[in-house]
């Protein structure tokens, strides 16, 4: 130790000048001041067990090996170092770096051990520290003051990589309203209008009969016309013209049957993945590998998010939704990041162990 051990009995001279050994009993629960003579070769937090250094969660420093040293790294290092200025039981009160003395208040010792069998009993170092539980970190975000000093936000990784999440945002905003965003309306309107086809078949093919009847009609009709003044070139224009409306129409009516087939029966992968049991036996066909990759396309961040484009998501917003969920992690991972970690990689010397 530092420090010596003091043990003391206290006597005075009740009758005569004989000397009678008092009963400290009596001063149980007082305390006295030592006054020690120490040399410190460090700043005196740390040789104080209830400085901001032990005790302060928002406290920082670091290693020789450039590694944080957690609260309890610290406390250990204290004790197994023999750091005390003052004894067990003891309170440091103030240290004079002219005269090299501590004055330490203790408790006062009711006798001297038998047989002068004196210890230090390093477990009772252990209650001169204010006991702080941070089983999962939540007690760091009181700390903000300390994370947000310019200082400290030039070396920190996160600030730049939060940073960074944070402009992508704003652009995926912008992007998403001019491109994306038209473009999900337009699968929408797409699709519903392919149910709304399929809804009624009958009735569907017998408008389209009646559509087209309709239309050659009104084409003939002015072919014939009642103007009989009609010449050939007119009449051939109106017949290129009905030629032309008649593709038109049946262009349309093969659309119409593709949007039917793509959109209202063909089910994307995600869909086909959570069918019940009984769907599943009508509709599922796929083997083993292809409902395997199915799974990988849709669950795996960076597949699903940089190379799944057939399941009716924006792109843009799966792009920054990557990102955001890596914040996410990022962020809940560090509230795990407890004690024992930072023992581990105290203890490493900040060496990567993978095991």
């Amino acid at each position: 130790m530092k420090i010596p051990k003091i043990e003391y009995e206290v006597y005075y001279p009740l009758i005569s000048n004989n000397l009678t050994k008092l009963n400290l009993t009596l001063c149980k629960d007082t305390k006295i001041e030592l006054s020690i003579k120490v040399k410190i070769n460090d700043t005196l937090d740390k040789y104080n067990p209830k400085s901001n250094y032990y005790n302060d969660i928002c406290s920082t420093t670091t290693s020789e090996s450039g590694t944080d040293i957690s609260l309890k790294d610290r406390k250990n290092e204290f004790i197994d170092n023999n750091m005390s200025l003052c004894e067990e039981n003891c309170d440091l009160i103030e240290f004079n770096p002219i005269k090299e003395k501590v004055k330490c208040s203790c408790d006062i010792k009711l006798n001297i051990p038998a047989n002068y069998d004196i210890k230090f009993n390093k477990n009772d170092f252990l209650k001169s520290f204010i006991d702080l539980k941070n089983t999962f970190n939540l007690n760091i975000i009181k700390c903000y003051k300390t994370v947000f000093k310019l200082q400290r936000l030039i070396k920190n990784y996160g600030f730049f990589i939060f940073g960074f999440i944070t402009i992508i945002y704003f652009i995926s905003l912008f992007i998403f309203r001019a491109y994306s965003y038209g473009k999900i309306k337009k699968e929408v309107f797409i699709i519903i209008f392919a149910l709304k086809i399929n809804a009624n078949p009958v009735k569907k093919n017998k408008k389209k009969k009646k559509f087209l009847k309709k239309s050659v009609k009104n084409y003939k009709d002015k072919i014939k016309g009642k103007n009989i003044n009609i010449n050939r070139k007119v009449q051939n224009s109106l017949i290129n013209s009905k030629t032309k409306i008649d593709s038109k129409i049946n262009e349309f009516i093969f659309h119409e049957n593709n949007i039917n087939i793509n959109y209202a029966f063909q089910k994307k992968d995600f869909e086909l993945n959570s069918l019940n049991y009984i769907e599943a036996i009508k509709l599922e066909h796929r083997n083993y590998c292809e409902y395997y990759i199915s799974l990988i396309k849709c669950n795996h961040p960076i597949i699903f998010s940089f190379i799944t484009f057939d399941d009716y998501n924006s792109y843009i917003i799966k792009f920054f939704l990557f990102f955001f969920s890596f914040c996410t992690d990022f962020t809940i991972n560090a509230l795990f990041f407890a004690d024992d970690t930072m023992h581990k990689i105290y203890k490493d010397k900040g060496k990567f162990d993978l095991l």
